[in-house]
């Protein structure tokens, strides 16, 4: 499947407010494709300073984004259409409503990686980082070098401290990916520094809320 997005991006994690914030939008970006611009035009203005909600223009992205979700509850048996509904969801940052759609996607193409993918990713914007990891690792099992997958089990591991060498792991094949890339400079900084006992307690995860303006590339 392609499509073109927007992105709602983790602002803070593991204390590194850009650093992480570019990793995650490099990541997402890499891992996406075209589909549908009217859908990323409406979506991608989801956002109150773009005047949603204002006027004629913020009628029709509200209608258009409304459509597409419509659409999808519908048409339960329409792949597709489950994942641009749940697409809009995951550009605002609300995996409640993401989640939704992309459960009966998968329900439809269960081997489907982007699905299983984006469902990781959703998981971990609600912090729950159990679910995270488990659709993660699903996600690789299909796909192994499938970057948002490996960020998203690397940066679930991290946020419980569990399996750290694996995370290691995880964040090297992502550094041989963009090497030199500064926020997973920051990344294994802290990363080394939890290891060593040198950082304490838990890691603090702080959400961006709404669409960055961002554009798409292949997934």
């Amino acid at each position: 499947m392609k499509k073109k997005i927007t992105y709602s991006v983790v602002g803070l994690l593991l204390g590194v407010i850009g650093g992480f914030k570019a990793a995650n939008y490099a990541y997402r970006r890499e891992a996406s494709a075209s589909a549908n611009a009217a859908a990323l035009q409406a979506a991608s203005r989801l956002s109150p300073a773009a005047g949603v909600g204002q006027g004629e223009q913020g009628q029709q992205v509200i209608n258009e984004v409304r459509a597409l979700i419509e659409r999808a509850r519908a048409n339960p048996q329409d792949f597709e259409a489950q994942r641009k509904a749940a697409e809009q969801f995951i550009q605002i940052q609300r995996p409640d409503g993401a989640i939704e759609f992309l459960v009966r996607a998968n329900q439809i193409k269960p081997d489907d990686a982007e699905t299983i993918g984006d469902l990781g990713e959703a998981y971990f914007f609600k912090q729950q980082y159990a679910e995270a990891i488990t659709w993660s690792r699903r996600a690789l099992k299909l796909r192994p070098d499938y970057p948002l997958a490996t960020f998203y089990l690397m940066a679930s591991l991290v946020e419980t401290r569990q399996n750290l060498d694996e995370a290691e792991r995880l964040l090297a094949r992502l550094e041989q990916l963009k090497p030199g890339d500064r926020a997973l400079g920051q990344v294994r900084e802290n990363l080394t520094a939890i290891k060593s006992g040198g950082a304490t307690g838990p890691p603090k995860t702080v959400l961006s809320h709404g669409p960055d303006e961002r554009g798409g590339a292949k997934r």
